[in-house]
């Protein structure tokens, strides 16, 4: 019979993480906490395109870039570890925040 009460055994591996794991996790926690701060920029362009009545269309559009620049992003700063391809980072960071811009200077033009 069951027990109610019952709690599942996890299984914990206590060897230390190597260098390069580390690094990478780290890297994941910075992509998050910079999706989170500019997270506030997207809303603000949305949202101010919206009431200005920008098309839904566009305003669609200016969603998706985001959205994929943000992919963008956090996977070339998880997985690009050389310094010569860490370019790719900041075009995918600018491409994101140039589309929340857009959306700003496209409500600016209806206001």
């Amino acid at each position: 019979m069951p027990s109610i009460g019952s709690v599942a055994k996890i299984h914990y591996d206590p060897t230390p993480l190597d260098r390069r794991t580390l690094n990478k996790l780290k890297r994941q926690e910075a992509a998050h906490v910079n999706a989170v701060e500019g997270f506030s920029l997207f809303v603000a362009a949305i949202l101010t395109a919206a009431y200005a009545g920008v098309p839904s269309e566009t305003i669609n559009t200016i969603g998706v870039w985001y959205t994929l620049s943000r992919i963008a992003y956090s996977l070339c700063y998880t997985y690009i570890e050389k310094k010569s391809l860490s370019c790719l980072r900041s075009v995918t960071w600018w491409s994101g925040n140039i589309s929340c811009i857009t959306g700003l200077v496209l409500a600016a033009k209806k206001l």
